[in-house]
Parts: structure tokens; C-alpha cells; sequence
């Protein structure tokens, strides 16, 4: 009697949402938790506005800005593993962050220049002061993600033509990381070094709100003879 032999399914490889989103180059797969925890800090920065005294320590720290923008960037790199067919829409993430790095540098410029709403140490409103540690969460960090949202790795994920290959970290990408780890640790420097400076000029204008067509002096002027 000719038994027939036993037939064993062909062992194919998974191509469900999480193995699809493993096979992602680590730096999307970085900035997903990043963006995983700034979703959470957003939650918990509006639980915040119940309670004034932690939304005030949080104000001058430009914490709740930074986070709406990086909010954008939320469905895009989630829907990447889904969305395997049209894997460019990877190289939006970075004009998208970048929105974050430009909000922060105009707010470091305004406080820079001095114009009608100065951020200083000395004012007694919250949202009017600037933290020197506001310029590396608001530029230093958009900039380093922006970078490496453009880096070797995700590029050549982008052109791969095999959906099914997992793209490794090579020399080139460690060398890129170790070099935009390197600018943004010196750029992170040197706006903190910017930021106090400008912070602790004397005779700086204060101003007791965010009025810009009338604003209000928090200390008096002297009287001119």
C-alpha cells in the first residue's frame, strides 16, 4: 500500500504590519518610539492646564509648542509599514520636523533681538521667559532627528526594490550618526552659551504680557530731568 508522503506548508515570511515595520531601517524604527513618547508628554502636557504650577515650570521650556508640531509626523511614520508600495512618503518626515527647528530658531531669535515681547529670567509671566535648555529641545533635537530622518539608510530603504529585505546599518550610517551627534552636541553648546548670555544682560526690557501693539513695562522708568 503507497502512502502518500506527508506535504509540509511552504515557509513563507510574515508580511503582517509589525514584521513589515521591523524590517524598517532602525532610524524609522528610532523616531516611532520617539514620536510614541512625545505623543504621551503631549497627553500628559495638557493634563498639565489643570495644574498652573506645572504648566508654569513647562512654559519657558517651549515644551507644549514643540510637541504639537512633532504631532504631524504621527500617522506618516506609523503608516509606513502599511503603505510598503510607496515608501517615499519616508522623506516627508524631515520637512515636517524641521517645522519644529524653525519655530524654535524664530523664538531664539526674538528673544535675541529684543523685540516687543522680550523673553528674559526676570519676567514674573511664565510664558514670557526662555529657558536656556529651550534652544536644544526646540532646535538641537528637531535638527539631529531631521538629519538622521535623511540619512544613508533610509534613503537606500526608499529605493529598495525587495520589500522583504531588512536593510542593516552599515559603516557609512555609524559614521553619519557619530557625525551629526558631533554638530548637534556643539550647536547644543553653543545656543545654550547664546541663550545665557543674552539672559543675563542687565537693563534688559520687561514686559508683564504677550502684548505686542502695547506692552507693559513691569518695572518704572525713570523720570528724564
Amino acid at each position: 500500500m503507497i502512502t502518500a508522503s506527508p506535504t509540509f506548508p511552504a515557509t513563507t515570511e510574515s508580511t503582517g504590519y509589525w514584521a513589515s515595520f521591523r524590517r524598517m531601517p532602525y532610524v524609522l524604527q528610532a523616531y516611532a518610539a520617539f514620536v510614541s513618547f512625545v505623543l504621551l508628554a503631549w497627553i500628559a502636557c495638557l493634563v498639565s492646564l489643570g495644574f498652573p504650577a506645572i504648566g508654569n515650570r513647562l512654559a519657558p521650556y517651549g515644551v507644549v509648542t514643540s510637541l504639537n508640531l512633532y504631532l504631524f509626523t504621527v500617522y506618516s511614520v506609523f503608516a509606513l509599514p502599511g503603505r510598503t508600495q510607496s515608501r517615499r512618503m519616508a522623506l516627508s518626515l524631515a520637512p515636517l520636523v524641521s517645522a519644529t527647528m524653525f519655530s524654535g530658531l524664530f523664538d531664539l531669535y526674538r528673544m535675541l533681538a529684543g523685540g516687543h515681547a522680550v523673553y528674559t529670567a526676570h519676567t514674573t509671566n511664565p510664558y514670557l521667559q526662555y529657558a536656556p535648555m529651550r534652544a536644544v529641545i526646540c532646535i538641537a533635537v528637531p535638527l539631529f532627528w531631521v538629519l538622521m530622518l535623511l540619512s544613508p539608510s533610509v534613503w537606500r530603504w526608499v529605493r529598495q526594490k525587495d520589500l522583504k529585505r531588512r536593510v542593516h546599518l552599515s559603516l557609512l550610517d555609524l559614521f553619519y550618526l557619530m557625525l551629526v551627534v558631533a554638530v548637534c552636541t556643539a550647536l547644543s553648546l553653543q545656543l545654550v552659551s547664546y541663550a545665557r548670555g543674552r539672559l543675563a544682560v542687565p537693563n534688559i526690557r520687561q514686559y508683564s504680557t504677550v502684548s505686542f501693539g502695547n506692552p507693559q513695562p513691569l518695572l518704572p522708568t525713570a523720570k528724564q530731568p
